[in-house]
């Protein structure tokens, strides 16, 4: 599985490519600006997406699958709650799930795997 990781924070990049490298091939990008342009390389299978980056919203990477790959999932993670994100960007994107931080490694691998049996089932 193709997994793309945006998050303006080096260390959450490099420890989530770390975690997830072997059973899934991750790139990673920085902001929402890099992640679009890595999106439009390479459709990747899943987006792990930061919401709240310092120069950029993840907001405008939601939009931009919205609108040209809406059946790529994407995992939001984030501190704040489902129904604080869900209120800001509900209608952005229709797919997508929270994983709320701190990151638990274990539990995010599961999901992926849930994403990735989804994916071939199709």
């Amino acid at each position: 599985m193709q997994v793309l990781v945006i998050d303006d924070e080096e260390g959450i990049r490099a420890g989530l490519q770390f975690a997830l490298e072997g059973p899934h091939q991750v790139r990673t990008a920085s902001s929402a600006t890099q992640g679009i342009q890595a999106i439009q390389e390479s459709l990747p299978d899943c987006v792990l997406l930061d919401m709240f980056m310092r120069e950029e919203s993840g907001e405008t990477v939601l939009e931009f699958l919205n609108s040209h790959a809406p059946e790529v999932p994407v995992i939001v993670i984030s501190a704040f709650s489902t129904e604080v994100l869900h209120k800001k960007f509900g209608e952005t994107a229709k797919n997508w799930v929270h994983y709320r931080k701190p990151i638990d490694i274990a539990g995010l691998r599961k999901l992926l795997e849930g994403f990735e049996g989804k994916k071939s089932n199709d």
